[in-house]
């Protein structure tokens, strides 16, 4: 068997470099602020990621890409655990982190990867908070809309969640892409999600802490938390705007290089492969009495 898919394409290096060369072409794209536009909700915008230790230094891109959208958050929660989970690597606190505006405050906490990206930000608010909080990912760069997209929705809707990317699981537990805008049973929070704090529920922290010792539920945080929506009866919806979408997430550049680096989820994090089976994480979630996702079309 050689080391590369079937489909040369999909082999990491030629992702890569792929990805280098869109976001080369795409440089003066995003060194603009978009235009601002009429913000329609009172409610507080707060973005959520987190960083592991080897990507914190080309970290910034992405919350810069964030203040520049034509709706800017009211906040951006960076948080940082003190120790990295996976490998007892401390972080090195980068300089850029120290020049960066008001509206990025860095949380310096325990680490509970995954769940470090929005879990620790969900908890500072109340479920009575008027707050939107919209996850991101750590290696793409968010195009101009995408906060006016996802934060208009929510507003038209808020028991449930949004995202620019979602899919079903077949019945054989295979991904059935959504390629329209529509009900998903899962969203993917490498192109931003967003819900309301008060559809988020009670108990979310206690509920990763479950999750904690499968491996499955590590490596699939998106199924994961998903299927947390669904037990509290939030429906999942994927947006297809023709400002903010995942092909112009491609075409422009927005994906970074390192998404491809070995401590990519998606790639089993730095480590062994077991785990990437995502009925794993069914498996895990019907031990513990808590799976309440179905397979097959979402309705």
């Amino acid at each position: 068997m050689p080391p590369w898919p079937v489909n040369p394409w999909h082999w990491p290096p030629i992702k890569r470099l792929r990805r280098t060369l869109r976001i080369r072409a795409n440089e003066r794209f995003w060194s603009r602020p978009a235009p601002p536009a009429r913000r329609t909700t009172n409610s507080r915008i707060v973005v959520t990621l987190a960083k592991s230790p080897r990507r914190l230094k080309v970290l910034q891109p992405v919350p810069q890409s964030i203040e520049h959208q034509s709706i800017p958050p009211d906040e951006i929660h960076l948080n940082i655990p003190r120790v990295f989970a996976q490998t007892g690597e401390r972080y090195q606190f980068q300089e850029w982190l120290r020049r960066c505006s008001s509206r990025i405050s860095v949380h310096r906490l325990d680490d509970i990867v995954p769940a470090t990206k929005d879990v620790p930000t969900i908890k500072r608010f109340t479920i009575d908070d008027d707050v939107v909080v919209v996850t991101a990912d750590d290696d793409i760069r968010y195009l101009p809309r995408t906060l006016k997209v996802l934060v208009e929705a929510v507003s038209a809707s808020p028991e449930s969640a949004f995202g620019l990317s979602g899919y079903d699981r077949g019945e054989s537990f295979r991904n059935v892409s959504r390629p329209f805008s529509g009900p998903v049973q899962v969203l993917e929070g490498w192109a931003g999600w967003a819900a309301s704090r008060r559809a988020l529920g009670a108990g979310l922290s206690d509920y990763f802490a479950m999750c904690a010792p499968y491996r499955p539920c590590f490596l699939h945080d998106d199924i994961v938390m998903s299927n947390w929506l669904a037990a509290n009866g939030v429906a999942r919806r994927r947006i297809v705007d023709p400002w903010a979408n995942t092909r112009m997430i491609k075409r422009r550049g927005a994906q970074m290089a390192v998404g491809y680096e070995a401590d990519a989820l998606h790639r089993g994090a730095s480590s062994e492969a077991s785990g990437l089976d995502p009925r794993g994480v069914k498996n895990a979630r019907c031990e513990l009495g808590s799976w309440r996702m179905e397979t097959g079309p979402s309705p």
